[in-house]
């Protein structure tokens, strides 16, 4: 009874008192196994494997009894098992095989498993697995593919075609390839990308078996990985890499087309603006849109479709796309792009047309004509929004370019020379604000013109915070001081009756931090009454006489910010002011003016003495 239980236990049947081991039953049931034992397959031939068999299936018993079993069971198939005699034992020696549904495929077993593969021993079921339900020891080909096609760039001849496909086998009636093959034509200009996928593995796919830190470590110790998990043992290639899928790709309606098959480059020129390279400066180091250092693709921000003349629909971009990820009103930088190329590339364009004609000729300049005009076409072909900060270097340059030309050929020429390009080199925030806000804010309670303080700083980042950290305020109200020159800000009730002193305190350079350029009129916000009269050579000077009169300004004697208040004028620019008379008059002047009056007019004197002869002064004299 004994001996006849241990035959009941090698039977297939056996096995299937465990639950848990129904599937494998059923697909060993519909294999071409059918007829063959488990225990021939899953033991290689020996007394010692019947025996360790034995012991194994008794702790399954066990295992299962108590329910300590584990609901995925697993199990390897020794070569030993697969090529013991009766078997498959003939199998290495059957040279090639036709393999697939319509027997196009060349396979040898010999040259599989005698030789290393990519320096691997593979062993049977390194291809024969149950990795596809249902199916029991079955070839998987995703095997294959992963072979075949990872990185093989070093090793051509894996993936090449002909290595496995037998062509001539594929009927005429289909396609007669005898005179592609005479012609060594690429298959894949006529069937377009065949493989999809890397084959690459994830670090976080050694967690579904290992948790100990010293063999995840192993993870780039690829020969040691593969003899332990294929040679070795056996763990299937897609618990560990990403599957690669080969196979020729209809053409549908529904997939579409690849652009790529036949359109090669298309947005080449977008692409390497974005990224920051030129063409016509291969070795120039890269200036990249901060978009693409964000990795920010093309999609993020061609956000709408339009449609095409010729049919179908091609992604744009909008201002809207701007204000989906920012906030509203962000289109407002894209408009502003597009005006500022819409000046400054015809600008540029009209600056090398002038001097293209005069360089014809002069090899010595055409070089440099060329290399202009390739940065133009490259802001043009490359839609200059996609980076505009290189867009506005590249133009600045050909501008530059165009005036040496212009020197060297003795033409006069007028360009801006592209401001902005500096500025946004020095200042990264105005890659995007253009010009800075001007309006006045709100700040610690008081008034704040930002347009001035703007102009007054070279980077937005005294106040603000990086574009890593867009925009927020640094600024503290006692900073506002410190920066003014320990002048109060806003400046309190009732400066202006301050300002001397506080300009003795402070000295001419705090107030000329902000009052740069000031016009004439600027004068009286501090200067709230004319100053006393003064003796200027033994003569009296009147501060008000003279701004009383309406054509007269501080700024005519004085010089203006920053070089506050000096006296500007001599006695020769007093005469020249008053109509030729001198000034101050000379002693005789009682007795010499009745000639000067008959001789220029009195117009000169009326300057001054307001009301002529009918007037006070007149009269006291002359009645």
């Amino acid at each position: 009874m004994f001996f006849g239980f241990l035959e009941y236990t090698q039977r297939p049947q056996f096995c299937v008192t465990c639950h848990y081991m129904e599937p494998y039953y059923q697909s060993w049931q519909q294999s071409s196994h059918n007829q063959v034992s488990c225990l021939k397959c899953h033991y290689p031939p020996g007394f010692k494997s019947v025996i360790r068999a034995k012991i194994v299936a008794i702790s399954q018993v066990v295992q299962y009894v108590t329910k300590t079993y584990g609901t995925k069971p697993w199990a390897e198939v020794e070569d030993a098992a697969c090529l013991r005699s009766g078997c498959h034992e003939t199998r290495l020696l059957a040279g090639t095989v036709p393999f697939g549904p319509d027997g196009t495929i060349r396979f040898d077993h010999s040259h599989h498993l005698k030789d290393l593969k990519r320096g691997k021993q593979l062993r049977c079921t390194s291809c024969h697995a149950q990795i596809v339900q249902g199916q029991h020891l079955t070839v998987t080909p995703s095997t294959c593919f992963l072979c075949h096609f990872k990185s093989v760039s070093w090793q051509q001849d894996l993936s090449r075609c002909q290595t496995c496909h037998d062509v001539t086998k594929i009927p005429a009636n289909r396609f007669d390839h005898r005179h592609i093959l005479a012609n060594k034509v690429d298959c894949k200009r006529c069937h377009g990308d065949i493989t999809r996928g890397t084959g690459e593995v994830p670090r976080q796919h050694c967690l579904s078996c290992h948790n100990e830190a010293d063999r995840l470590a192993k993870y780039e110790d690829l020969d040691l990985v593969h003899s332990t998990h294929v040679t070795k043992h056996k763990v299937e290639c897609s618990e560990c890499h990403i599957e690669i899928t080969h196979s020729i790709r209809k053409v549908s309606l529904a997939e579409g087309l690849n652009c790529r098959d036949c359109h090669s480059g298309t947005h080449e020129n977008q692409l390497r603006l974005y990224v920051g390279a030129s063409a016509v400066e291969p070795h120039r180091s890269p200036e990249p849109s901060p978009m693409y250092q964000v990795n920010v693709h093309c999609v993020g921000c061609h956000t709408s479709e339009r449609e095409l003349a010729e049919g179908g629909k091609v992604r744009a971009t909008t201002p809207e796309s701007c204000d989906t990820c920012h906030s509203p009103g962000y289109g407002q930088i894209l408009q502003g792009w597009r005006a500022l190329l819409a000046q400054r590339l015809p600008e540029t364009e009209r600056a090398l047309a002038a001097v293209t004609p005069a360089v014809k000729g002069r090899a010595e300049l055409q070089e440099s004509l060329k290399l202009a005009l390739g940065k133009v076409d490259e802001v043009k072909a490359g839609h200059g929004v996609h980076n505009i900060g290189f867009a506005m270097a590249l133009l600045a340059e050909a501008q530059n370019e165009a005036l040496k030309l212009a020197k060297a050929a003795g033409l006069k020429l007028e360009v801006s020379g592209v401001p902005e390009a500096q500025v946004m080199k020095a200042n990264e925030c105005r890659l995007c604000h253009l010009e800075p806000p001007t309006a006045t804010l709100s700040f610690a309670g008081k008034p704040f013109p930002h347009g001035p303080h703007a102009r007054a700083v070279e980077q937005c980042t005294a106040c603000h915070t990086p574009r890593s950290d867009h925009g927020k305020t640094t600024l503290k109200p006692e900073d506002c001081a410190r920066c003014h020159g320990g002048v109060e800000m806003p400046h309190p009730a009732g400066f202006r009756r301050q300002a001397k002193a506080t300009l003795e305190r402070v000295g001419v350079a705090a107030c000329a931090t902000c009052h740069k350029g000031e016009r004439a009129e600027a004068c009286q916000p501090c200067h709230t009454t004319a100053p006393a009269d003064k003796e200027v050579d033994g003569v009296r000077f009147s501060h008000a006489k003279h701004l009383s009169h309406p054509e007269v300004r501080c700024v005519a004697c004085h010089s203006a910010w920053p070089d506050h208040g000096r006296v500007t004028v001599g006695k020769a620019q007093c005469t020249a002011c008053h109509g030729g008379v001198a000034m101050p008059h000379p002693g005789d002047w009682a007795e010499t003016h009745p000639a000067f009056a008959r001789e220029n007019g009195v117009d000169s004197c009326e300057k001054c003495h307001a009301g002529g002869m009918s007037g006070e002064f007149c009269g006291a004299c002359h009645g």
